[in-house]
């Protein structure tokens, strides 16, 4: 069993969280835009980290960071704006802990894939991994079950609302049908 190293912020992943913020988005609660952050980050980058590595020496989060604000965009065309599926949703979140929140993510995602700690058939955000590789993985299962003589059931779930990403219904089945021998689907 590999031993977990504690969290250690560097100024490396604080230049490089900072050069992936969008410049122009919306800023949260705290008023300060991105684009601030990427341009100021030679002057400020010292006391940023500073800041943010005492949040975890002092255990210590601002509760200024923990404030989102939520704005209800309306959707463009929709004939009707009395229905909640006619706006969209959009979370400004305080830009001091969304830098941070974005450092602490890299280092989750990381220490994951380093220390083997997801299962090998989770595909959701992993870096190389794709919903592609996941419908192969389960064409994969039901060929398996077939050679077997067994039957393969799926059953796919469309939650609403659950993710910003949204797919075609019939696209899953199609593909798992176009895949199959003897055209048995379920969805």
């Amino acid at each position: 069993m590999h031993e977990l190293k504690p969290f250690r912020l560097s100024m490396a992943q604080l230049r490089c969280c900072v050069a992936r913020l969008t410049p122009h988005k919306a800023p949260g609660e705290d008023g300060i835009p991105n684009v601030v952050l990427k341009e100021s980050l030679e002057l400020i980058a010292e006391y940023l980290l500073s800041i943010y590595k005492a949040t975890f020496t002092l255990r210590v989060y601002s509760n200024h960071w923990k404030i989102w604000d939520t704005i209800m965009l309306c959707k463009p065309g929709k004939p009707r704006y009395n229905i909640p599926k006619a706006y969209r949703p959009i979370a400004l979140m305080n830009t001091m802990g969304k830098l941070l929140s974005a450092m602490v993510a890299e280092d989750l995602v990381y220490m994951c894939e380093k220390y083997v700690l997801l299962p090998s058939n989770h595909f959701g955000g992993r870096l190389g991994r794709c919903t592609m590789d996941a419908m192969h993985l389960l064409v994969h299962k039901i060929k398996v079950a077939w050679r077997r003589g067994k039957v393969a059931m799926v059953l796919f779930l469309d939650v609403e609302g659950t993710s910003q990403t949204r797919y075609h219904p019939g696209s899953y089945t199609t593909f798992v049908c176009a895949e199959s021998q003897r055209g048995m689907c379920y969805s």
